[in-house]
């Protein structure tokens, strides 16, 4: 980096939460996972309200609570112009489809999830 060059912050308006994984932001709202669980929080910055969207969809099993963050974390990426955001989820074989405003729509599977189920019954 040349000497003139500055590197700029900005100070997230996340209301009294704690931002874990920060997805996007534009003047509007913040898509992001924070410390109090769910899938995704989004923070509408014109209502200051936030929102905790829970785990979706479910896989058809069941999971141990405490394994739903590292399962559920995701690569995201929003496309603002058409309203629709896409997440992977690191430890599930798919594809998810939400509405901007965090409504889960539907998931394309590219990988059974039975690969998962069984690591997890024959873990420790």
């Amino acid at each position: 980096m040349a000497n003139n060059e500055l590197i700029q912050g900005e100070n997230l308006d996340t209301g009294d939460e704690y931002v874990q994984h920060f997805y996007y932001i534009n003047e509007d709202f913040l898509w992001s996972n924070t410390e109090n669980g769910g899938r995704f929080s989004l923070r509408d910055f014109r209502s200051g309200v936030s929102k905790i969207n829970p785990y979706l969809p479910k896989p058809g099993f069941k999971l141990n609570e405490e394994l739903l963050d590292p399962i559920y974390r995701s690569a995201v990426v929003v496309n603002e112009k058409k309203g629709l955001v896409a997440a992977a989820p690191m430890l599930l074989g798919q594809l998810d489809f939400f509405e901007i405003d965090g409504n889960y729509l539907r998931s394309t599977y590219f990988e059974s999830s039975d690969q998962l189920k069984n690591n997890l019954a024959n873990s420790d």
